[in-house]
């Protein structure tokens, strides 16, 4: 699977319980994988994931929920809580796309935290691809 990371602090709150008791962790830090994803825009290769015994071991609910104890995460996203959680312990399971291919316009995040945190999320250098008009964001005309 393959996706872009999450242009916003989102998993920094989410898990901010788990990064506060592992002092020094990526967990949720504005690095590649490890701050996120946003399933705007996701690639799937359906064999794989069907053959993946790892994959299929994810979704029962005892391995699910063991791994939402570890790191004190109690999403409400769906299946994009399912790929960040599960992409912190087997970041080999995923791809993360350059942000470009999902360049996320919302900034609402920008009000619960200082601007330099927000940046360091929000950040996508490139020619945009496919925009995000995620939030309240106006795609914009060019």
């Amino acid at each position: 699977m393959a996706m872009s990371n999450d242009l916003q602090p989102q998993y920094r709150e989410d898990f901010g319980e788990y990064r506060r008791l592992h002092p020094g962790t990526d967990v949720g830090s504005p690095r590649p994988g490890k701050q996120g994803f946003n399933t705007g825009v996701v690639l799937f290769h359906l064999e794989r994931m069907r053959n993946s015994i790892l994959y299929n071991k994810l979704l029962q609910s005892d391995v699910l929920g063991s791994l939402c104890s570890k790191y004190y995460f109690k999403g409400y996203l769906g299946h994009q809580d399912f790929f960040t959680l599960t992409g912190m312990e087997y970041p080999n399971l995923y791809y993360t796309l350059d942000c470009t291919w999902n360049r996320q316009l919302d900034t609402a995040w920008m009000k619960n935290v200082n601007e330099t945190v927000f940046d360091s999320y929000h950040e996508c250098a490139g020619t945009v691809k496919i925009y995000h008009g995620n939030g309240n964001s106006l795609i914009p005309f060019t």
